[in-house]
C-alpha cells in the first residue's frame, strides 16, 4: 500500500502568520466600527476566527469527499492528513 503524507495547517488557510492574520483580523474590525479592547472588538474577533475555522474544515471535508470518489480514504490527526490509496 502507498502511503503519501501531506501536512496540514488548521490554524489558517492561507500562508501567512499568525500575528498576520491578527492584524489583518483588527484592521477589518476596525474598518467595521469596533474599537480595540472593546466588547465588540473581541467579538468580532471570535467570529471571523470562527469562520475561518468553518472554511478550513469545510475544505478538508471537501478534500476528503472527493479522495474518497477517487478510491481512496483520509485520516485525520491533529495536524496532519495521511491519504491511502485502497
Amino acid at each position: 500500500m502507498k502511503y503519501a503524507v501531506l501536512a496540514v495547517s488548521l490554524l489558517t488557510a492561507s500562508c501567512i502568520s499568525p500575528a498576520e492574520q491578527k492584524l489583518r483580523d483588527q484592521t477589518a474590525c476596525i474598518d467595521y466600527g469596533f474599537e480595540l479592547g472593546s466588547q465588540a472588538m473581541a467579538s468580532c474577533l471570535q467570529t471571523r476566527d470562527e469562520n475561518r475555522l468553518t472554511r478550513t474544515q469545510a475544505a478538508i471535508l471537501d478534500a476528503g469527499n472527493s479522495l474518497q470518489s477517487q478510491g481512496q480514504s483520509m485520516i485525520l490527526n491533529s495536524n496532519l492528513m495521511m491519504l491511502r490509496r485502497w
